[in-house]
């Protein structure tokens, strides 16, 4: 909204010769083409890999291993967004996506007159047919003609530059309350250079104003800024710009329920036009069976550590631990987040996943969210940070930090289910394939495991083992219930059952659940489900549903299995139901029909027949066949499917029938069949095959016409045939009554049976006679199968199954639901025949049938014997095919023949083949990127022309498969290139591996190099950026060489060479350190000898020849070339040397072998071979050296070679190389001999002059300096101005020296001044080899602004080189108010106050001797800190200092000195404050500054990190000039009470590091390190300086010995001298004024900071010290310490907030760590604290004090009185008098005293504990007799002792007052209880001062008679208070605080007994408990007794 439209690039730098420069055009404008694609009825799963199941042209937007399921991480197209939803009921659209997505548009044309500076033009829509109030976007186009900027005068006149253009677009509507608002959309520009039009178009949401104000009418303002560039004398601007086109659209976020949708907006720059698009989905979400889960081809095996707590259903999730998140990146380009596991994830580099990352405490909407990740390898991975936008602002968030807090995690996947287990490895199914399991902790409930090892997607199967109730899964399969569940499925049974009862889109009106068959669908979907084999481990494609996993194929079976039948189609377009209904059902070979009011479907699968026909029961006795002819039967089969490795294409698979291929040797009869929504080429082939084996094994049908008794009869049944007219033998009738169940009646003798016997030749156990029954019948229709311990084949029956229901449930002894064929009417049963008789009318069989066959059922007779010699003859088997009810009672049927062996040579596939077709790629597989681009520009000549172009080249390796072999599939190699990353061009298809782009230009070039396949698929790109300056380019003046092996005649040096003409020697000038360019790279030459061409041949030609071989010692040579072999040789040497070794070759090829050869060291690639055979010379020059005994030459050599001789060059060339920029060796003179040899010439090419200019860098040439009102500059403000130069020439860095000539060095000099008093204020001195300047004090203090001219010199040649001009200015603060006029009243008075100021504002340091008390190991201290101030701008100012609030000192001195009593103690702070006020006391505090000091320890290994200035205000003056001094810091580490020393490096043992980690709002000081103490021991920073709001925070981070990082920060308030005062009057209410400063300070008051410390606890079951937490986050809304190590849910062997209660005889240690810390900045939700040396403690919680008191140890002896005892457990142990001892909870010591002691129970044998509450006990356990007494007779005792609810009365005599139920009596002393009581407990009350507190006596024990006809029982528990035992006799209620007792009539045994007495007690306070027992007859007994005081609120 507020950047440019700026196209980064534009054209190179400007040569030489005065020429002009014109920067290329950089505005481009672009396209994107937007599309909303509806891809399914709803709901569905979803995109299978998400973004990367998206195809554009046939190209995924990602790659996927769909063998793992990993996807990529870089994207194939550049510039997209998509929103996909899943066709929910309800969904939500993309707000964001479609805010500007039209459902209704309208655009004007404006062609607008150009905008003026600072005269706005409105647009809006004039359009009567479009209602303004309803747009939500609006969008306008502006344009330019064209932007330049050229250069008219001057040294550059003619060049042409980029310019700018500023413009903002406003929002001016008109709301609901009929104002006019106005609303910023744009405040932006264009920036470049376009020689024609350009147009941007600018978009804007206008949806927030219509909601929140109302938008009645609206129209856009477009204004022209007047910092726009204009024209000037020197230049030319043109950039002028126009309003196009506006446009208003609504933006209707249509829902789109029930539909799944796809849009997205792709970029138009890749595309010729809108891309075709392809989605991989799981598709619609359908009805299955509720004990049933679908396959799942994402399922994943992996191998844990530990399977302890898991089993087959359990859930898992996965969720790692996140050590930290680091961001990095910017605001333009987004962040990326580093993520850091504390395990390693096991993803390869590079590959993606899904991640929801949580926890992230700050910048919440930036670190949190789900993303896709990218794996960096081992433990870290990678994500892009959200960017969150500010619909308040209308801008993007600004991320706050790059360092994520809190914790962290990054959740993977949930929901996993365990399928199944094998030893450690777990198959693991419902995890999306666009999630991922990794390495690490995985979670289950109840439990954690690791993952050791990931095995990759596996395809998980479907299964039966769901839980029909809870949805859990099972290890043996479940009965299904009837109900169904929604999940997706590919089993083509539901397919069906979901398209014929859906709603929306199926019959679902029509027909209901209830009117399908679904338990007959039930059987056919598990067979659907049943894995055959494959047969793919051979073929040339992926399997996506297959699996070759013993745990899953059959048991026995090996090889690869998938499911029988799957269903993956699409249904796009509207046609018949019952035709969709047929193709569905065809893909498991079904058939669907009506019957009885229900859907029927009906399979063609291996069955047993259900009844039997015979002439007997058809009508006339007669069957009607027809058959196919031979001629027709086919014997091939095209299948048409979809391969899903070719983007779902139709492909053909060939299946044969090889048997009637060889009998139908003359020719092939194909046909030809698609397989519906089949994407497995398995499943194709089956099809093949089953169709084959149909139209050759079923080759008859049959057609004939019976009665109502086979109106049972439906199609798909197999029924069983006898038709004697064509068997020509009766076998088959009807049976005769009286059968029983082994002798069977027939109606008629079987053909060729005589009276008793059967057929000649035959057995009687040869025949088999089948019977048809009545009634239903389950039949096994599996191979095999245990049941009940029964073992049972095909076509057995299973007993006591009595519905089809219950047949589909029928499990085997393993769980397993087995196949049954259910026949609900009729069935057939099977027996072996054993005995003819009755004329052959009585036929008997072995085994008994089920029941007697029943009169007029049909029979037949069959042998089924294949013994030698003798032959099989059967009923035929047919498949109902059509029943039609001709009339009333008579149907017609109709059977095509039936054959079950065509069933296992359909499922059990053979291996297929691959396709031998291998002529295109695998569509799905990746095109690979090609490797290695390279770029370099070369100059060449034009043809005809002495002139030079720039040229371009590209060039790169050949694409290459993963396997590294070479990519066979490439149509060629597209060529993009961009000048600014933006906009690219097409350079072209290009064949080869590399591309000219003629007529290049300098500048940065961006490349992207695409592998084109065959299929015209494209690859990722393969990147390059390289910048090209081809004005540094030398022409290439011409070439020496033959052919394409040639050396260029160019170089430039920056020495000279030059010829003696005499001697022919070329020396150079310098002859050392000189560089050498060739085009491609600088060469140092650090000495070059002189060349020498005496030997050249009279008119003999050499060259000065640059050898890019040397290191850079003589690497130019004098080099001839000997033409003839086009070989370089040494001049005045030979071009040859005879080669060691022989060689031979076959002849015409291009290998030679050598024999004791050394090619791999003597040759290289391209030199020249001599041969000679039969006195011919042969030249071949060597493409590839192979090694010591072969080489490839470039072309052939014809004749053949046996141990031939050979020479080799003495001089080895290296030609141009494509890589590096195809220059290497050069030619830079040429060298020519008189033709008399008395001279020499030289002719030189390329440059060999020139040198390298000087580079001037000054580090503060332009400053600014703040000053009071006075004008006067601070000195330390001088003294901090520095400003250092650095001076290079080349790359070789030059020294400052003030004098001398020494070479790489310069002086500097002050040559003018300005504002100056002189030159010699400007000072001039040295700083590490390098000139920095200063000024002198007071020198600008008069002046506004100064200048001052420097001169750089080179000291060795005296040259001045450069001039600088360094730049001051002052800004002063403003003068006093004047007097303003009288105020109205006292709150005008404030305003009075601030008037009177105008001066600089106050300003306070406090400044300390020390920031820590050191307190040495014995814990005494001698330190003493002073505190000094300085003060600023404050008349007579008072001083008050505070400590910790509490003031101490107040007055006109400025030091204080913290007294002992106000000094920290060890491990704890204070904080001194000091205020300034003007001569008072009291009154106005005009300024305040903040130290802590800390109390540290000697020895500790805690760190103290100390800021001298923590807390900093900075004087303002009301024109806001910020006066700075003062507000650096320094920053010091104590380790216990030892100083660390500062380093700048990495911290070592006794070091620390501080660096300003973070600013805000501010801008921090430089560091330097400075000693206080002790050398080095202070990192210091200076002043901070631009402070941008009124508080600032500067965040320092200390390293300490590089073990721990502790964040210190430093806060800044500005305190604002008040504006300059109006109303002077008002000072008469200057008591006002004086509360406005106040303010002021109220202000600062509210950032103060919280600091919090307190003790966290661990309880170790181990010896040894635990080490404190890594975690260190404290809330302040729960007053908690989290992060990692502690768990406040644990028990041991963990950090916690609070101490567990702690068991006396456990041997556990308990220790402690103090944390503390203070925020950083104000009303912070958490800090980071730091932590104190960790401490071992005892099981006390705050101070225990030992002294005097009584308690009893466990040897019973007794102590002192115990009054000062706080503990968190009981004490029950207590030792010696002289020695306290404490160990855990057990303390060992004489004399306690304690107020309270608190416990479960204390066991004092009787005794008293003085002054205390809590227990008491008496006990007594003797079981003997311990009170015998003879009560007084019935009638003397009758009625006494009554229940009663008034208060208690004793009485001492016999009649005592009245005993009513309102006052109870209870008689004791001598009169009927006895002399005295049985038990007495005197407690004496704790004096806790006045009221009462509530008390319970209770007594516990057993009382019984002595006699059988004890008829009364009497207990009682009577309390007083008294200080006599025996003061019980009193018969006045009022003297007892409460009594209870209990009476037993007529029983001798009371039994145990409870009495409980509540009361109220008096503080310090004697009371007697006394327990009475007595009986009307005998002896009454007590024993286990006890009497028990407690204190209810103790």
């Amino acid at each position: 909204m507020s950047k440019l439209i700026r196209i980064k690039g534009s054209g190179g730098g400007k040569g030489g010769g005065g020429e002009t420069f014109e920067a290329d055009d950089n505005l481009f404008s672009r396209q994107s083409a937007a599309f909303v694609d509806a891809i399914a009825e709803g709901p569905i799963k979803g995109l299978v890999y998400g973004d990367a199941s998206i195809i554009v042209d046939e190209q995924r937007l990602r790659n996927v291993n769909q063998s793992t399921g990993l996807v990529s991480s870089k994207t194939n197209f550049k510039n997209f967004i998509m929103t996909t939803t899943k066709g929910e009921a309800t969904q939500t659209p993309d707000p964001e996506f479609f805010s500007d997505f039209p459902s209704a548009a309208i655009t004007e044309e404006k062609n607008s007159a150009v905008l003026l500076e600072g005269e706005p033009q409105f647009f809006t829509i004039s359009s009567g047919t479009f209602e303004k109030q309803n747009a939500d976007y609006l969008k306008v186009t502006i344009s330019t003609n064209g932007m330049s900027a050229i250069t008219k005068k001057g040294d550059n006149k003619g060049d042409i530059k980029e310019t700018k253009v500023f413009f903002r677009i406003d929002l001016v509507f008109t709301n609901n309350s009929g104002a006019t608002i106005t609303r910023n959309k744009f405040n932006t520009g264009f920036v470049g250079k376009v020689g024609s039009k350009y147009a941007h178009t600018f978009g804007f949401n206008i949806e927030n104003e219509k909601e929140n104000e109302g938008v009645l009418d609206w129209a856009i303002k477009v204004t022209k800024l007047t910092s726009s560039p204009n024209s000037t004398e020197t230049t030319e601007v043109s950039n002028d710009i126009f309003v196009d086109s506006i446009e208003a659209t609504i933006a209707d976020k249509l829902e789109y329920p029930y539909t799944a949708y796809v849009a997205g907006v792709i970029d138009a720059e890749q595309f010729s036009s809108i891309p075709s698009r392809g989605y991989e989905i799981d598709g619609k979400i359908i009805s299955i069976p509720t004990n049933m889960f679908p396959c799942d081809y994402n399922g994943r095996k992996i191998t844990v550590n530990s399977v302890s707590g898991i089993s087959v259903g359990t859930v898992l999730s996965q969720t790692l631990t996140v050590s930290s998140i680091t961001a990095a990146g910017n605001a333009d380009d987004g962040f990326i987040a580093t993520v850091t596991l504390s395990a390693n994830h096991q993803v390869p580099s590079t590959e993606t996943f899904e991640v929801t990352i949580a926890g992230v405490t700050n910048d919440t909407d930036f670190y949190n969210g789900t993303f896709t990740a990218t794996s960096t390898g081992g433990t870290t991975f990678t994500y892009p940070l959200a960017t969150p936008f500010n619909e308040s602002t209308g801008e993007f968030k600004t991320l706050g930090s790059t360092t994520a807090s809190g914790t962290k995690t990054a959740a993977l996947f949930t929901g996993g289910i365990v399928d199944k287990i094998d030893g450690s490895t777990l198959y693991v199914r419902n995890v999306a394939a666009q999630k991922q399991i990794v390495g690490g902790l995985l979670t289950f409930p109840g439990g954690t495991t690791n993952v050791t090892n990931l095995s990759g997607q596996i395809f998980i199967p479907a299964n039966y083992r769901r839980h029909v109730t809870t949805g859990v899964m099972q290890t043996t399969e479940q009965d299904w219930d009837g109900n169904f569940y929604e999940s997706w499925c590919n089993n083509p049974a539901w397919v069906y059952n979901d398209l014929i009862t859906d709603k929306i889109y199926g019959l679902g009106n029509y027909l209901g659940q209830t009117e399908v068959n679904k338990w007959e669908l039930f059987q056919i979907g598990r067979y659907c489900d049943e894995l055959v084999p494959a047969g793919v481990d051979a073929a040339d494609f992926l399997a996506l549903f297959t699996t070759d996993d013993s745990n899953y194929i059959p048991s026995g079976s090996t090889g690869t299995h998938e499911p029988r039948f799957s269903a993956n189609l699409v249904i796009n377009g509207k046609q018949e139901a019952y035709k969709v209904l047929n193709d569905i059902v065809g893909i498991f070979r079904g058939m669907t029909y009506w019957l009885n009011g229900e859907a029927f479907v009906v399979q063609d699968s291996e069955k047993d027949p259900v009844y039997q026909f015979t002439n007997a029961n058809v009508i006339n006795g007669t069957f009607a066949y027809e058959g196919t002819p031979l001629k027709t039967r086919i014997n091939a089969c095209q299948v048409t499917w979809n391969d899903p490795n070719d983007y779902y294409r139709q492909r053909v698979e060939h299946v044969e029938l090889e048997e009637t291929l060889q009998r139908d040797d003359e020719f092939v009869k194909p046909d030809s069949v698609t397989a519906f929504g089949c994407t497995s080429r398995g499943q194709a082939r089956r099809l093949g095959k089953w169709r084959l084996l149909t139209n050759n094994l079923h080759t008859n049908t049959v057609t004939f016409s019976t009665g109502i008794n086979a109106a049972f009869i439906k199609p798909g049944d197999i029924i069983q045939i006898v038709d004697q007219h064509k068997d020509g033998k009766s076998w088959g009738g009807r049976i005769s009554s009286g059968s029983s169940t082994t002798a069977i009646k027939v109606d008629r003798k079987p053909t060729g049976f005589g009276d008793t016997s059967v057929e000649s030749g035959y057995a009687v156990g040869d025949y088999r006679l089948t019977a048809s029954f009545v009634g239903h019948i389950a039949l096994l229709a599996q191979d095999t199968a245990t049941i009940g311990g029964v073992n049972y084949v095909r076509g057995q029956e299973i007993p006591n199954i009595a519905s089809e229901e219950a047949a589909a449930k029928q499990q085997d002894d393993s769980g397993d639901i087995v196949f049954i064929q259910w026949s609900a009417y009729t069935h057939t049963e099977t027996r072996t025949l054993n005995a003819v008789s009755n004329s052959g009318k009585t036929l008997t069989v072995s085994q008994a049938f089920t029941t007697a066959p029943a009169e007029d059922q049909i029979w037949i007779l069959s042998r089924p014997s294949l013994q030698t010699g003798k032959t099989k003859q059967e009923a035929k088997l047919f498949r109902v095919l059509a029943m039609v009810e001709e009339e009333v009672g008579k149907f017609e049927i109709t059977g095509l023949e039936y054959n079950a062996t065509k069933f296992d040579a359909v499922d059990k596939n053979e291996a297929i083949s691959e396709y031998r077709t291998i002529n295109l790629p695998n569509s799905f597989s990746t095109v690979p990127t090609v490797n290695n681009v390279h770029a370099f520009g070369t100059k060449e000549p034009r043809i005809g022309d002495n002139t030079y172009i720039n040229v371009l080249n590209v060039n790169w390796d050949n694409a290459k498969n993963d396997d590294g072999s070479m990519y066979n599939f490439v149509r060629g190699y597209e060529v993009h290139y961009s000048k600014d990353n933006v906009k690219f061009i097409n350079a072209g298809l290009f064949h080869g591996t590399e591309a000219d782009i003629v007529g290049a230009i300098t500048g940065t070039y961006f490349f992207r190099v695409y592998t084109i396949s065959m299929q015209g698929k494209k690859s990722a790109p393969a990147l390059l950026t390289k910048t090209i300056d081809f004005a540094s380019l030398m022409d290439i003046e011409g070439t020496v060489g033959n052919g394409d092996m040639i050396i260029p005649l160019t170089g430039r040096i920056n020495s000279e060479f030059n010829i003696n003409t005499s001697s022919g020697l070329v020396s150079f000038t310098p002859s050392t350190n000189f560089t050498y360019t060739n085009n491609i790279a600088n060469i140092e030459i650090s000495s070059q000898a002189n060349l020498d061409f005496s030997g050249l041949a009279n008119s003999g030609i050499g060259y000065v020849y640059f050898d890019h071989s040397v290191g850079g010692t003589n690497n130019f040579k004098a080099i001839a070339h000997d033409s003839t072999s086009d070989q370089f040789f040494p001049v005045g040497g030979n071009v040859f040397q005879t080669g060691t070794g022989t060689i031979t070759s076959a002849g015409n090829t291009r290998t030679l072998t050598g024999n004791g050869t050394n090619w791999s060291t003597a040759l290289k690639k391209h030199d020249v071979l001599k041969i000679t055979k039969d006195s011919v010379d042969y030249y071949v020059r060597v493409d590839e050296v192979v090694s010591d005994t072969s080489v490839i030459l470039r072309k052939v050599l014809s004749p053949s070679l046996t141990n031939n001789a050979y020479s080799f060059p003495t001089f080895s060339v290296e030609y141009a190389s494509a890589t590096s920029g195809g220059i290497r060796d050069t030619i830079m003179g040429e060298v020519t001999k008189s033709s008399d040899g008395s001279s020499y010439s030289l002719v030189q090419f390329g440059t060999s002059r020139g040198e390298a200019g000087f580079s001037v860098f000054g580090t503060n040439e332009s400053h600014g300096f703040t000053a009071p009102n006075n004008g006067q500059i601070s000195q330390s403000d001088y003294t901090a101005y520095v400003n250092d130069y650095t001076v290079s020439k080349g790359s070789t860095q030059y020294t400052f020296a003030s004098s001398g000539t020494a070479a790489n060095t310069y002086n500097v000099t002050v040559s003018a001044v300005t504002g100056f008093s002189g030159t010699s204020a400007v000072n001039i001195g040295t700083n590490n080899s390098q000139a920095r300047i200063t000024i002198d004090d007071n020198s600008l203090d008069s002046v506004t602004a100064a200048t001052a001219t420097l001169s750089f010199t080179e000291n060795a040649t005296g040259n001045t080189f450069s001039t600088r001009v360094l730049s001051f200015t002052k800004q002063t603060a403003g003068a006093a108010g004047a007097d303003g006029a009288d105020g109205q009243d006292g709150q005008d008075g404030a305003d009075g106050q601030d008037g009177s100021a105008g001066v600089s504002a106050a300003a306070i340091k406090l400044v300390p001797s020390s920031q820590a008390i050191l307190f040495d190991q014995a814990g005494s201290e001698s330190t003493t800190i002073t505190f000094t101030t300085d003060v600023q701008n404050v008349t007579s100012p008072n001083y008050e200092f505070l400590v910790d609030d509490v003031s101490k000192q107040n007055g006109t001195t400025a030091t204080f000195t913290l007294s002992d009593s106000d000094e920290p103690t060890v491990g704890n702070l204070k904080k001194v404050l000091v205020k300034v006020r003007s001569g008072s006391t009291s009154g106005t505090v005009l300024a305040r500054d903040t130290v802590t000091i800390y109390g540290v320890k000697e020895g500790s290994d805690a760190y103290t990190v100390i800021l001298s200035n923590d807390a900093h205000t900075l004087p303002t003056t009301n024109a806001g000039t910020v006066t700075y001094t003062g507000s650096g810091t320094d920053v010091r580490v104590f380790k216990g009470s030892s100083a660390l020393t500062h380093t700048t490096g990495t911290p070592s043992t006794g070091q620390f590091k501080a660096v300003a980690q973070s600013a805000t709002n501010i801008v921090a000081g430089s560091r330097s390190t400075v000693t206080k103490t002790t050398t080095n021991d202070t990192a210091r920073f200076a002043n901070a300086s631009s402070c941008s709001a009124d508080t600032a925070e500067i965040e320092f981070s200390v390293n300490c010995e590089n073990l721990q990082t502790i964040i210190k920060s430093q806060t800044f308030s500005k305190s604002k001298q008040g504006t300059d005062g109006q109303d002077g009057q008002d000072g008469q209410d200057g008591q006002d004024g004086q509360d406005g400063q106040d303010g002021e300070d109220g202000t600062n008051g509210a950032n103060g900071l919280r600091t919090v410390q307190g003790y966290l606890y661990y309880e170790k079951t181990t010896s040894g010290a635990p080490g404190a937490p890594s975690g260190n986050t404290y809330t302040f809304s729960t007053g908690l310490v989290t992060g990692s190590g502690i768990n406040d849910s644990g028990t041991t062997n963990c950090w916690k907030n609070s101490p567990r209660t702690q068991d006396a005889t456990s041997t556990n240690q308990y220790w402690i760590v103090r944390y503390f810390g203070t925020e950083s900045s104000a009303n912070a939700s958490t800090i980071s604290v730091t932590y104190s040396n960790v401490t071992q403690h005892a099981s006390f919680t705050g101070v225990v004090t030992f002294s005097g008191g009584t308690l009893q140890d466990n040897s019973g002896n007794s102590y002192d009185t115990c009054t000062a005892i706080t503990a968190s457990q009981v004490i029950n142990h207590i030792g010696g008098a002289n020695t306290t001892t404490i160990d855990g909870a057990v303390i060992t010591t004489g004399t306690l005293n304690a107020n309270r002691i608190v416990a479960n129970s204390i066991d004092i044998a009787g005794k008293s504990i003085a002054n205390s509450l809590g227990v008491l006990k008496r006990t007594i356990t003797d079981s003997s007799d311990i009170f015998n007494y003879t009560e007084l007779n019935r009638s003397a005792f009758d009625g006494r002792v009554q229940d009663g609810n008034g208060p208690p009365h004793i009485s001492n005599t016999n009649s005592g007052p009245s005993n009513t139920t309102s006052n109870p009596q209870i008689f004791a002393g001598t009169s009927i209880l006895g002399n005295s009581p049985l038990m007495t407990l005197q407690y004496t009350t704790h004096n806790w001062g006045s009221g009462t507190k509530p008390f319970v006596f209770e007594f516990v024990g057993t009382v019984n008679g002595s006699t059988s006809d004890e008829t009364e029982t009497v207990v009682a528990l009577v309390v007083r208070e008294t200080t006599s035992a025996t003061n019980y006799t009193s018969n006045s209620p009022s003297s007892y605080k409460a009594s209870s007792r209990e009476s037993a009539s007529g029983s001798s045994s009371f039994g145990v007994q409870r009495l409980v007495v509540e009361c109220e007690l008096s503080p310090n306070t004697s009371y007697y408990a006394w327990l009475f027992v007595g009986g009307e007859q005998g002896i009454t007994r007590l024993s286990d007794a006890t009497i028990e005081i407690r204190g209810l609120n103790i």
